[in-house]
């Protein structure tokens, strides 16, 4: 269970990737289009979807401050939801009465599986201390943060960070602790912890707009071998995914997922790998996007034929091409340091009817090859597994979300394939 929390944890604060650009200040920061103000319009205010406001109707205004985004352009910032008693509150929007006439609402029922509550709200103890804002991506623009729930430790926040461009704010993405921002090193600190692990993460601009992990020092507590610490270092095209003991030997290896440069790209979109403290390499895995197929890896929890807790990784594709297609899963084991095979299977299918169009002679997946190969894959997931990463034509939904595709997906492929099997 602490793995999977902390894969949990883990997850939230790691999934950033947009930056900002040069060394500005309040003075040389641009204002924002004046179209509007310039033709004597102000823009039409944009209205809440009726479902929403349906849904909260008994919404009260929380909080209401001023709101600087730059030299010469401010606005109202309030802050809407619910307050039963006083130490239990949650927004589910934050307004914006911008000093032109304009108007921008901040729904968090858009952030989707972003927030831990329900029905669109936060929760927080009070709206005096869930909002923060400041210059977290050192654009010279302010950007807006807002406590997501009140755990038993770690304050999750979630920013929101200004688009001069489209001149509005744009979801950015989750932290497990609220960022402080160093302005004189253009940095933002992040410190947060799962038990009896402690981290100090250190982010800059990736120059797209956004942040990146650029160091994480680590602070192992333990109770026989007192205290060990370690020091990651990571470039702007790197992602560290999670922590797995993936060898067994009783210490997690770093997952990292980095972005190959645009020369590479012809060859491989990414590369996975699983690295020890020491900077040694477990396995590397070249990740290839379309045409040649989708990816989705896994790690998959439990204890080996031996006993010791860990786990192994699970890589998941599929293929499709001139009408012939197929699926695949391997299980790999790294326990000991060395790569073997523990489980998998292939199956292959026409997705054109016979006649259409000419095929290969292939060996064609019957139907109960078909049920077989689902409930392999279906006794894998549903168990104690944890979404690595997925390379598709949509963004990396969560574990629950991206088994429920996989699934899904085989589930309308057999019924495509074997329409009048009964």
């Amino acid at each position: 269970m602490k793995k999977r929390l902390f894969a949990l944890l883990l997850a939230a604060s790691l999934t950033l990737t947009l930056a900002a650009c040069g060394e500005k200040t309040n003075a040389d920061t641009p204002l924002p289009d004046e179209k509007a103000q310039t033709s004597g319009e102000v823009p039409a205010k944009a209205p809440l979807p009726a479902e929403w406001l349906a849904l909260h109707a008994d919404d009260v205004l929380l909080r209401t401050e001023p709101f600087t985004l730059c030299e010469g352009r401010a606005a109202t910032l309030e802050l809407y939801g619910y307050q039963n008693g006083e130490y239990d509150c949650g927004v589910s929007r934050i307004h914006l009465l911008w000093d032109d006439g304009r108007e921008e609402n901040l729904l968090i029922s858009d952030l989707g599986d972003e927030v831990w509550g329900a029905d669109g709200y936060t929760s927080c103890w009070s709206p005096e201390n869930c909002l923060a804002t400041g210059d977290y991506n050192f654009d010279g623009y302010r950007d807006i943060g807002l406590q997501l729930d009140n755990p038993a430790y770690n304050v999750p926040f979630y920013y929101w960070f200004y688009d001069a461009q489209t001149d509005g704010f744009r979801p950015y993405g989750s932290w497990a602790f609220a960022l402080e921002p160093d302005e004189e090193n253009e940095v933002c600190i992040c410190q947060w912890h799962v038990t009896p692990e402690y981290y100090t993460d250190t982010y800059r601009p990736d120059g797209e707009g956004g942040l990146y992990l650029a160091r994480r020092d680590t602070e192992v507590y333990y109770s026989a071998d007192g205290v060990k610490s370690f020091t990651e270092v990571y470039t702007a095209n790197e992602k560290p995914l999670t922590y797995a003991d993936l060898d067994r030997d009783g210490e997690d290896e770093i997952l990292v997922l980095t972005t190959n440069a645009p020369e590479k790209a012809k060859l491989y979109l990414y590369t996975l790998e699983a690295k020890k403290r020491g900077g040694a390499v477990l396995f590397t895995e070249e990740i290839a996007g379309p045409p040649i197929g989708w990816n989705t890896f896994f790690l998959c929890y439990g204890e080996d034929e031996n006993g010791v807790w860990g786990a192994d990784v699970l890589r998941y594709q599929t293929h499709e091409d001139g009408g012939v297609g197929s699926c695949s899963y391997d299980l790999i084991s790294y326990a000991g340091g060395w790569e073997r095979y523990l489980d998998g299977s292939t199956i292959t299918f026409v997705l054109e009817a016979d006649g259409t169009a000419p095929v290969p002679d292939i060996d064609r997946a019957t139907q109960a090859e078909f049920v077989r190969f689902r409930e392999g894959v279906a006794s894998l997931l549903e168990g104690s597994s944890y979404l690595l990463f997925c390379s598709g034509p949509a963004e990396d939904p969560d574990t629950q979300q991206a088994v429920e595709n996989i699934l899904a997906e085989l589930d309308a492929l057999e019924a495509r394939l074997y329409p009048n099997a009964g």
